[in-house]
């Protein structure tokens, strides 16, 4: 696909496909412009998909095909313009352009992770080059070889994005040159603890979607016949309609009520499950019957942009944002004379910053500033000279955290331009963070430079607090995508880089094809080494001085001989980078139990936050969990798919999991224990069996018994599974109250018999033929087999000739239709006990067969990334066949693995903003003294619609203890008595020291003491030491030596509602 700038918007051209493209771009003076599609690195269809999966879900396929098609002209590569060039490549933009002549000098590299020591003294465009080259393939390179941009080079590309800019008149000219061409421009840059970032994407940009959420489909419960109806929709499955005011949506599929189908209609939000449709009379309409859809439509938006030069002068403070909406009113119109006046300040004093922490030098930009603002059309009224002296102080810092979070949100600006998707900024963003200083006043000598890696961390923070810094010891938990930025980041700010500092990371996980394009410490030869290793190795290369251990070991129970006591007793700090809430709690725990700072952050597709945890002073994580994830009703997954994704997880956890890993489990489980049967509930016996008679007595044997099985398991399921049902509930079916069972949410599906030229048919027979011969062990791999044409001819006409089993309804069998309903077991009827004698005995007498053949399986476990399995080809067309037979809509390739896979979406932009804001926490916690509260933040971004919202975090919940005291997570009573502590020594020390009669202690889950013991057995365990008691009571080793008791008593008689927990240090 090409793309054709009209207006100052671009638009797709859908002409048909070929290898090189065309497209006239109007612009100024009717110039044209050609966009050709990247030769290099084009890879096929499938392979570009798997790649690039996680970001087509964020972002859609059209909109990232649009985005690799985009020219861009990056001015300026130090850390923020590194930052940036990262990011786009990884996305994959056409063309990246990079013009910085500056050499290379020691101190880029507190920020720049692309410069090396040999690349000292090269351009900075040049250093860049081969390490952006080695990120993508298909991204076309190149470096700008003259000495400034001119008016004719900006007109080549789609947008410009300039960085580390020192001149106003320079920007400004830039500017007025990309809007004489239809160019979008984009302005950005960070100076120590202040960042700002200007976009203008012309005057009259159109974005097709301004949210990038998800299209709301919905199905209709009522509609009423007015002037202005109102909709209601089902409560069930999706639950609230998500629609705004202003949302425009249309009908499909409604009964009674047809003159609605294919309207469309703005709406008013009245509930969360009924709108109200703003332009629209169905007063004449039909009376709505049952059934139908709404569908949201997605409208354009328009943006007007103004020029750099006009918003300067012209202080507009709805087309300015910070941040931190707190500071928004307060600090906005100062941080925009601020960044005006700090480009003056340099121009006046041949591109020198002011010195850092320097008195004299901080008066001059305050004076400089309000020269400014007297020059503004509205001068500020309150400028807050405070703020300016603060910021002119560290203005000459660099800092490798500013650049990420900056370079993240103007790489997703410069997307959004390309895509015409999302909200763009608009058109300013300023960021401070000087809570990171802590209050603090640096004296200028410590912030002088030494010629050093780190004098530009020094400039803000001193060399006192950097060698803090360098001197820390972080536990970094996942190397995926926000584990290699933080790597990166923590390289360039020196963490763990002297001798009682180290950086230790752990992740089980190998890398994969579709981690590359958000996990830029991967390249394609890395592929299948373990992510902790690779990215240690990559990051010492980026600064040597950086001292590492990398484990592939999860962090979990199992692994605490490893991660022991003295292992989290000798951390500073902790930094997640997990995408599994159940490991984020487990790490969370163990950082309440050995009182260490964590740092949470998390990104789903635009969104991103981050969550700062500090002993004493915050909640946990665990202390405010997200709600569960709401579960599909059984009864829907079974009988009554509405949606897509009712099927889609119907063919993967009912099917596939079930025919392919559960049968074997169940299988291998039979085989290898003589009693297994004894352990099975009553509820899953009759499935179990049915299962044991499909894998071991009625066992295919050969390749041909495998398709004439798969031709069986198509029948069972479309045709007599819907044929049972519909004999159960007709069409016409009513309850004792006279409702219409099929109505509402419950849609009759119409029973299918196979046909070989239905595609999706052929497809469902052939890879579960041979995904079913490989957990058979019929054949040696699961893999798609060279000669793939002619297995699938000989398995479509084995299948065609395999005739049907005899069926027919029976009475009595029960379909459950309870959406409330838990029991996986969603059918019975009347002679289940019949059918289980049966089944038991036709096992027992194929016993001894099972026993001398070994007949085991082997468990085939769903891989969603590898398309040379059946894993996909087989749920995408069991799926789409159920979806056929229930009138929903079907669904292609890559959406099938987006869902069925449970793909998360990602992007790198996300990823680089929250590990950036994480690293701004890092240095709150370890300011001395130690900080207050408000000077944390917890961060909630969503890039998409250019929402940015910091607030302080929450304190944690309070209990009370005995005579009226609180107490929180962090507090406990600690117990240090020496490695021979006995129970009864335990006891007597919470009596002597805290006034406790204990009733109870227990250690995890086991329960050492409770006061209405045997007495033989209390006795017995009183005696006992707590080293040898606990591991005999629990039947697991200790691995620690320090365990948290959970202690129940009273206090001068009265029962304690709550005790905090007791630490024993063994």
């Amino acid at each position: 696909m090409s793309v054709k700038r009209k207006g100052g918007e671009l638009q797709p051209d859908l002409q048909g496909p070929s290898k090189r493209r065309r497209a006239e771009e109007g612009g100024a003076g009717g110039e044209k412009k050609e966009v050709i599609m990247a030769e290099n690195g084009q890879k096929d269809d499938r392979e570009f998909e798997a790649e690039y999966s996680r970001l087509i879900h964020a972002v859609g396929k059209d909109a990232l095909l649009k985005m690799q098609q985009y020219r861009i002209l990056l001015g300026g590569l130090g850390g923020l313009g590194a930052e940036i060039a990262k990011n786009l490549v990884l996305t994959g933009v056409k063309s990246l352009t990079l013009f910085d002549p500056r050499p290379a000098v020691r101190r880029d590299q507190s920020s720049n992770f692309l410069v090396g020591d040999d690349d000292l003294g090269k351009s900075r465009a040049e250093a860049a080059l081969p390490k952006l080259r080695e990120m993508n393939e298909r991204v076309d390179l190149s470096v700008h070889e003259g000495d400034t941009l001119t008016d004719d080079l900006v007109g080549r590309f789609n947008i410009v994005v300039l960085t580390d800019n020192t001149s106003l008149e320079e920007a400004q000219r830039l500017n007025d040159a990309c809007r004489a061409h239809g160019t979008g421009f984009v302005l950005a840059d960070t100076r120590g603890l202040f960042g700002a970032a200007f976009v203008d994407l012309g005057p009259e940009f159109v974005t097709q979607d301004s949210t990038g959420e998800r299209v709301v489909d919905r199905l209709v419960e009522f509609i009423s016949n007015e002037k202005e109806p109102t909709v209601t929709v089902i409560s069930s499955g999706a639950g609230k309609h998500d629609l705004q005011d202003g949302d425009v949506i249309t009908f499909d599929g409604v009964e009674g009520m047809e003159e609605i189908n294919g309207r469309s209609a703005k709406v008013a939000v009245l509930t969360s499950h009924s709108v109200k449709l703003l332009d629209l009379d169905t007063s004449s309409f039909g009376k709505y019957l049952d059934r139908g859809r709404i569908i949201q439509v997605k409208q354009p938006k328009k943006f007007a942009f103004k020029t750099l030069r006009e918003t300067l002068h012209n202080y507009d403070p709805d087309h300015t944002q910070t941040m931190d909406f707190m500071k928004d009113l307060t600090t906005k119109p100062t941080l925009h004379v601020y960044y005006q006046a700090l480009l003056t300040y340099q121009q006046e004093h041949n591109g020198a910053l002011p010195r850092p922490h320097n008195d004299a030098d901080a008066d001059a930009l305050v004076a400089v500033a309000q020269r400014v603002n007297k020059s503004l059309a509205q001068p500020v009224e309150d400028l807050d000279e405070k703020l300016l002296r603060s910021l002119a102080k560290v203005a000459a810092g660099d800092l490798s955290p500013m650049a990420c979070t900056l370079g993240g949100i103007l790489a997703q600006e410069v997307m959004k331009h390309a895509a015409l998707k999302f909200t763009p900024l608009h058109q300013w963003l300023y960021f401070d963070a000087l809570e990171c200083l802590g209050g603090r006043d640096v004296p200028e000598a410590e912030a002088q430079a030494r010629g050093d890696r780190y004098d530009g961390q020094v400039a803000v923070f001193g060399r006192t607090f950097t060698d803090r810094v360098r001197s820390l010891r972080y536990f970094l938990v996942g190397s995926g995508a926000i584990g290699c930025e933080m790597l990166k980041n923590w390289a360039m700010m020196g963490v763990g880089t002297l001798a009682d500092g180290k950086v230790f990371v752990t992740d089980m996980d190998t890398i994969e094809v579709s981690n590359l394009n958000r996990q830029f410490l991967y390249r394609s030869w890395d592929v299948g080494h373990f992510k902790s290793e690779t990215a240690a190795k990559a990051v010492t290369k980026m600064n040597p001085d950086l001292r590492t251990t990398a484990y592939t070991i999860k962090a979990a129970p199992e692994t605490e001989d490893t991660f022991n006591s003295k292992f989290w007793m000798s951390l500073d700090g902790v930094q997640n980078a997990l995408d599994n809430v159940n490991a984020r709690m487990y790490i969370d725990n163990k950082c309440v139990f050995f009182r260490k700072s964590l740092i949470e952050p998390g990104t789903m597709g635009a969104k991103g936050n981050v969550q700062v945890v500090v002993p004493g002073l915050t909640e946990s994580y665990s202390s405010s969990p997200d709600p569960p994830t709401p579960e599909t009703p059984i009864c829907l997954l079974h009988a009554f798919p509405n949606n897509i994704e009712h099927c889609l997880q119907w063919a993967r956890e009912l099917l596939f999991e079930g025919y392919f890993t559960k049968d074997a489990d169940i299988t291998n489980q039979f085989v290898d224990k003589p009693d297994y049967l004894s352990s099975v509930s009553s509820n899953l016996l009759k499935s179990t069996l049915e299962t044991l008679e499909q894998t071991l007595v009625a066992r295919p044997e050969t390749f041909d018994d495998c398709i004439q099985w798969a031709r069986h398991t198509f029948d069972k399921h479309y045709y007599e599974a819907i044929e049972q049902l519909l004999y159960t509930f007709p069409v016409d079916y009513t309850d004792d109250k006279g409702h219409k069972f099929w109505s509402s949410a419950k849609r009759p599906p119409t029973s299918t018999r196979f046909d070989p030229t239905q595609e999706s048919h052929v497809n469902f027979v052939t890879s579960a033929t041979f995904l079913r011969a490989h957990a058979l062990g019929i054949i040696d791999s699961e893999l798609k087999p060279a000669d793939l044409d002619a297995r699938r001819e000989h398995i479509v006409k084995v299948a065609a000739e395999t005739k049907p089993r005899p069926f027919s309804p029976r009475a009595g069998v029960k379909i459950e239709t309870d959406p409330d309903a838990k029991n996986s077991q969603a059918e019975t009827a009347d002679d289940d006990d019949e059918v289980i004698s049966t089944l038991e005995e036709k096992i027992l007498n194929h016993s001894a067969k099972v026993a001398k053949e070994k007949m085991r399986m082997n468990p085939i476990d769903f891989e969603k990334d590898d398309d040379s399995n059946f894993h996909i080809d087989f749920i995408q067309a069991a799926a789409n066949i159920r979806a056929t037979a229930y009138k929903i809509k079907p669904v292609d390739r890559l959406q099938c693995k987006l869902i069925a896979g449970k793909i998360i979406p990602a992007m790198i932009t996300t990823t680089a903003v929250v590990s950036g804001l994480s690293c701004l926490e890092l240095y709150k916690i370890h300011q001395e003294p130690k900080l207050k509260l408000e000077a944390f933040s917890d961060t909630f971004v969503n890039l998409g619609i250019s929402l940015y919202a910091q607030s302080d975090p929450r304190e944690p919940p309070t209990l009370v203890y005995k005579e009226g005291k609180e107490f929180n997570l962090w507090d406990r009573i600690e117990v240090n008595e020496g490695s021979d502590i006995t129970l009864q020594g335990l006891i007597d020390n919470l009596e002597e020291k805290e006034g406790i009669e204990v009733d109870m202690i227990g250690v995890g889950n086991t329960l050492l003491y409770f006061n209405w013991m045997a007495p033989a057995k209390c006795k017995e365990r009183l005696q006992k030491k707590l080293r040898e008691l606990i591991p005999e009571v629990s039947k697991k080793p200790l691995t620690t030596d320090v365990v948290a008791a959970t202690v129940t008593g009273s206090f001068d008689g009265e029962e304690l509602e709550s005790i905090p927990d007791v630490f024993i240090y063994l």
